[in-house]
């Protein structure tokens, strides 16, 4: 999977197409590397947003694991399924 958008900061956006109960969805998956990253553990953040740029999930990784979610603090107002 190529990224299809660089920034300064080595941030990475991609569209990866998913299906889920035999209908394609396209999600948006942006990973925002910190400082001490390397190519062999990733350190930083990980969003996903809908094409429209809507939160759906997020994550805070540290040497490749998962350490935290992001949430809304009104997620009752979005539902994905």
């Amino acid at each position: 999977m190529t990224p299809i958008i660089y920034n300064h900061n080595g941030q990475e956006k991609r569209i990866l197409l998913l299906r889920i109960n035999k209908q394609l969805r396209s999600v948006l998956f942006t990973t925002y590397p910190d400082e001490n990253t390397d190519d062999s553990s990733f350190t930083g953040k990980i969003l996903m947003q809908n094409l429209n740029g809507e939160f759906i999930n997020g994550y805070r990784v540290k040497n490749g694991l998962l350490t935290s979610q992001f949430i809304l603090k009104n997620s009752s107002k979005y539902s994905y399924e």
